[in-house]
């Protein structure tokens, strides 16, 4: 809680030296820029509310629960290594067009849920799509996003990508099955 509730915080670089931003780090603050070596961690809620417009990271090895939640100006998310991701890391940023994780093997159901720009998903290492314990799907009724890609899923559950009217790209090069109405409503 470093800094967390800073409202004028709107910058901030920080020494090589740090390995972990710890919980709510930099929740509620304006921060828009931000100058931080590879850490190690992202703690839960740790930019949660900030200005932040994207996420590059490339040595993390995970990213706690609503780390980068409701960041109204993240427009980007790549992170291309093995990490752990906590639910809602990337939910209610409203506007989100880009999401990739390439290294990421288990994704939570709600990773980016309320991110109604989506329009391209890339998560190379999972194998098997999440679902939300209700069968809901994230990536359902997402009327922005045309393009979906990864690698080793093997089979898309019944109503996945429904009402996804500009889906027009799936590379999905395992699949195996198609659940019913997997694609109903999409281009």
């Amino acid at each position: 809680e470093a800094f967390s509730d800073c409202l004028a915080l709107n910058e901030v670089k920080l020494c090589e030296t740090i390995s972990d931003i710890g919980d709510y780090a930099f929740y509620d603050t304006s921060l828009s820029s931000y100058t931080i070596p590879d850490a190690q961690t992202v703690g839960d809620y740790a930019f949660y509310g900030t200005n932040i417009e994207t996420v590059d990271f490339t040595e993390i090895t995970a990213v706690g629960s609503y780390a980068f939640a409701d960041c109204d100006k993240l427009e980007e998310v790549n992170i291309s290594y093995q990490i752990t991701v906590g639910d809602g890391a990337f939910a209610n940023c409203d506007e989100l067009s880009a999401i990739t994780l390439s290294d990421v093997k288990d994704i939570p159901a709600n990773v980016i849920e309320g991110c109604p720009k989506i329009v391209v998903i890339e998560f190379n290492q999972i194998t098997e799509l999440p679902v939300a314990e209700n069968g809901t799907s994230y990536v359902s009724d997402k009327p922005l996003l045309n393009e979906f890609l990864v690698d080793y899923v093997t089979s898309v559950p019944d109503d996945y990508f429904i009402n996804n009217p500009e889906l027009y790209s799936v590379y999905m090069p395992s699949l195996e099955y198609v659940g019913d109405r997997a694609f109903m409503n999409t281009s």
